[in-house]
């Protein structure tokens, strides 16, 4: 979980494309860190989303996510 984390405190304030898919808890993640503005900052408000549902087997499947922000300076 540290590098998780460490991970999305070194992208602050930068360009990133950032992939990961719907089984890290991005998404929960980013709810929680919006409901808690007051103690941490969410590095993915005003981020863009695109999202792949890609089919396994049978009727299971996982969703892709890229998220990416292009900060203007």
């Amino acid at each position: 979980m540290k590098n998780y984390l460490d991970v999305l405190t070194a992208l602050s304030g930068l360009n990133y494309v950032y992939f990961t898919s719907d089984k890290s808890q991005i998404v929960e993640l980013s709810q929680w860190i919006d409901n808690n503005k007051d103690k941490v900052a969410n590095i993915f408000e005003g981020a863009s989303v695109k999202t792949v549902v890609s089919p396994t087997s049978g009727k299971n499947s996982y969703t892709d996510i890229m998220l990416y922000k292009l900060n203007i300076v």
